[in-house]
């Protein structure tokens, strides 16, 4: 109940997610192309697990858009409304929650990431029910350790569990950050 209740607000297009930077929205038919372009850029494994098929599409949009467990966000650019990657807060059933984004490689370094993921976690604030999130980045990954630490984060350990995903096995170390969702 609670996942469809915070998953619903969020995609509902009345809640505005926005800062000076960025504004972020729910994924609809119009947006999904970016989508696919993001993940298939930054992931190239994932065409793989992946057809060209009509039903695949959907099923996958139909995964990534309305996941009860937890929502992604377009992450559009105030000036321009150009796609420039997306942000997702999931995990929803259990404490705190886990963010996470993804740019696009050519909007890298410019800010987006921390913007969106300023303008989200201070949407989550206003939810009694927020616990706070996590943020795992890879130890080695400069730019991303910049944007928990932006947003409040905490560190508060290394995570070296190898992570199974999809893609593979994930055997990087990443570093774990907590921020609180403090009212």
């Amino acid at each position: 109940m609670l996942n469809e209740t915070i998953g619903a607000a969020f995609r509902s297009s009345a809640m505005l997610i926005a800062n000076d930077r960025v504004h972020l929205v729910p994924y609809c038919d119009q947006l999904f192309e970016d989508h696919l372009r993001l993940r298939m850029t930054l992931y190239p494994a994932i065409t793989k697990f992946m057809a060209a098929t009509t039903s695949d599409v959907t099923s996958y949009r139909k995964m990534q858009v309305e996941d009860e467990a937890g929502v992604t966000l377009a992450i559009l650019d105030n000036e321009t409304d150009e796609f420039v990657g997306e942000v997702m807060v999931h995990d929803f059933d259990a404490e705190p929650w886990e963010l996470g984004w993804d740019v696009l490689p050519e909007r890298q370094g410019e800010g987006y990431a921390s913007s969106a993921a300023s303008a989200l976690v201070d949407a989550l604030k206003v939810l009694p029910e927020c616990p706070g999130v996590i943020v795992r980045t890879h130890a080695d990954n400069a730019a991303s350790i910049k944007v928990p630490r932006k947003i409040g984060g905490i560190p508060f350990g290394i995570d070296t569990t190898p992570a199974v995903s999809l893609l593979g096995e994930d055997r990087i170390a990443k570093l774990t950050f907590f921020a609180p969702c403090a009212r």
